[in-house]
């Protein structure tokens, strides 16, 4: 099977020691020559059919000697067609040194009369030195990100899946519950049948069949109370400001302002109460002779009702008759 080109880190070494001054390193009038010499190049491209001109036709011999001529000559191919064009060269450091890295791209040129030409982008290709790899393209760059992004999931959701742990009287837990340890095995062996010291001071074992109904009602019992406890208490909160939300979107229930509202009216409820309960208690607490001066006050302030009670409750006085003289004989 044929290795991908994707795959493959090609060089020509050769070429930079057979002597020709044309080919002491690699600069921009022989770079496409190099590249055309790769497994990456078409042979049924423009630049080979303008190179084969070149070296058949000694009036295009010059554009072998000149990059920026030789890709003119293959843009203005009345045709159209495919190409490799040189789209990035060496940029020079901080340092004054060059990074010595050329980018190769691989197009289709369509032409139509009276229009800009359409061109379409194949593929790019990285020359470092005198090595060439193929640039990856947008979908492996993204199809390896999503593998390891996947892959590294997979590995966390194994992970986490076996740390939590939920009941209903303890609730999740991130760290397995401790059993008791069992005790140390009888040093004195017994037969099948015959059981040993230790058994026999023992109580004995009821069997699993017998319980599971009072291990399964007490599970029940619990998420019970749970389920009660959640809808009694469940509005209420340690916080003076709870937080409202899901895990990455979390706010605040109440402002600043707010709370310094209800703070302020629940310190202001807790001072009249402790009114309320000072003058109750100095209520209770008066002395008898206090007692009787105020009864003595209410009585001078009910004066005139007292007068007309006592009016009313007075015995009538006897009505006397008046006595008539004796009329006189006429």
């Amino acid at each position: 099977m044929a290795q991908s080109l994707d795959e493959i880190v090609w060089e020509a070494p050769q070429f930079f020691m057979s002597g020709d001054p044309f080919w002491l390193n690699l600069h921009p009038n022989n770079i496409h020559f190099y590249f055309h010499e790769s497994p990456f190049f078409d042979r049924m491209s423009n630049n080979s059919a303008i190179e084969t001109q070149a070296k058949v036709d000694p009036t295009k011999n010059y554009l072998l000697a000149d990059r920026k001529l030789f890709e003119q000559a293959v843009k203005d191919m009345p045709s159209g067609g495919l190409e490799f064009i040189i789209v990035s060269e060496p940029q020079q450091l901080a340092n004054g040194s060059s990074n010595d890295t050329w980018i190769m791209q691989k197009q289709h040129r369509s032409k139509t009369h009276n229009e800009p030409d359409d061109v379409t982008v194949m593929g790019q290709w990285l020359i470092v030195g005198i090595q060439i790899i193929q640039a990856p393209s947008v979908y492996d760059v993204l199809a390896n990100r999503f593998l390891a992004t996947t892959l590294a999931l997979n590995k966390f959701m194994t992970t986490a899946a076996s740390l939590p742990s939920f009941s209903p009287a303890a609730g999740h837990s991130y760290v397995p519950v401790t059993t008791r340890k069992q005790g140390a095995p009888s040093a004195v062996q017994s037969r099948a049948g015959s059981p040993g010291p230790e058994a026999l001071s023992q109580p004995t074992v009821m069997k699993q069949g017998a319980q599971a109904p009072t291990s399964q009602r007490a599970v029940e019992q619990s998420l019970f109370d749970a389920l009660m406890s959640s809808i009694r208490y469940g509005t209420e909160y340690m916080d003076k400001n709870p937080l409202n939300g899901e895990p990455g979107s979390f706010v605040f229930k109440s402002t600043n302002a707010h709370i310094k509202q209800q703070e302020d009216a629940q310190a202001k409820a807790a001072e009249t109460l402790k009114a309320m309960q000072e003058s109750t208690a100095m209520t209770a607490t008066q002395t008898p002779k206090s007692q009787i001066e105020t009864q003595i006050l209410q009585a001078k302030r009910g004066i005139p009702a007292l007068d007309k009670l006592r009016t009313a409750g007075a015995k009538p006085k006897p009505s006397r008759k008046k006595s008539k003289a004796p009329l006189s004989p006429t």
